[in-house]
């Protein structure tokens, strides 16, 4: 090997373990440059918040973000908000959809009853199980065949 050809191959292991950090560099410069971002975010919406606190009265009711009577003194009540009647926007869910209502209705699966009508349905399976009384599966293929060959 010349001593050109050592040169090349050195410069080109180097070019490559500088890229490699390169890349790792660059990804940490994305993960912190988004980290700041986030960060920026929480900043303003906190002081946001604290600029914009709504006030409230001595019943805890939200009189907005200012005072509605303002020089009030403390303990006297705020003028209620006069709310306009909510308008029908036929985004209800229609009675016979609602399933709470639906479930009400049906009787309690933990009854006694229901669970003597459920033993004796499974011991009435247990004994067809056992005689070979249940409804037989469908023929098919070859035995089909043969089946409707003998029927006629």
């Amino acid at each position: 090997m010349t001593k050109t050809e050592a040169k090349l191959r050195k410069c080109e292991a180097d070019l490559k373990r500088w890229r490699t950090r390169l890349k790792r560099a660059l990804n940490t410069v994305d993960k912190l440059e988004r980290q700041r971002q986030r960060l920026d975010r929480e900043e303003l919406r906190e002081r946001l918040m604290a600029e914009h606190k709504p006030i409230y009265d001595d019943t805890r009711n939200v009189t907005g973000g200012f005072d509605e009577k303002a020089g009030a003194a403390p303990g006297t009540e705020a003028a209620p908000a006069q709310v306009p009647p909510r308008e029908d926007d036929g985004l209800d869910i229609p009675e016979n959809l609602k399933r709470n209502r639906q479930l009400q209705t049906l009787p309690d699966p933990r009854t006694k009853e229901k669970k003597a009508e459920r033993r004796a349905v499974e011991r009435e399976k247990r004994e067809a199980n056992l005689r070979g009384k249940t409804r037989k599966w469908p023929l098919t293929g070859k035995a089909a065949i043969d089946a409707i060959r003998a029927g006629k």
